[in-house]
């Protein structure tokens, strides 16, 4: 019984220290953005508004309307 409490006791800490180390590695330095050339720029028309649509939604309840 004392060999099993042993190793459950040495798993644990293996598991602990792993998630130690995993939290205290360093953050990923981010990717270099590489710069894009410039736009053009163009007169755009307005964006145009959406027709105006009307959703009905229609849920399932354990009991009636």
């Amino acid at each position: 019984m004392t060999k099993k409490r042993f190793l459950v006791l040495i798993a644990a800490l293996v598991a602990i220290a792993s998630l130690l180390v995993v939290g205290c590695a360093p953050e990923a330095a981010p990717p270099e953005e590489e710069e894009a050339p410039p736009e053009e720029e163009e007169e755009e028309a307005p964006p145009v508004a959406p027709a105006e649509e009307t959703i009905e939604w229609v849920i399932q309840a354990p009991f009636p309307e």
